[in-house]
């Protein structure tokens, strides 16, 4: 039951921060980026999913946001 909380926890995170990016609301997108770490850190710490999952998860989200940056201005 843990391990469902921590994985619904961090989808849901990565859902709406990939939601922010693509409607183009990058300071929301941002301001959820620490908490989606947290989230994808804890679920990596106790083997929800695995490490490097979790660095290319935050990888690919930051680089979105970056992205998306960089076209809306």
């Amino acid at each position: 039951a843990r391990n469902l909380k921590q994985k619904e926890a961090y989808k849901n995170l990565v859902k709406e921060v990939r939601g922010f990016s693509t409607a183009g609301k990058i300071a929301e997108a941002e301001k959820l980026l620490p908490a989606l770490y947290k989230a994808l850190d804890k679920a990596a710490k106790t083997n929800v999913i695995k490490k490097n999952k979790a660095s290319r998860l935050k990888s690919r989200l930051y680089h979105l946001i970056a992205k998306s940056t960089k076209t809306s201005s």
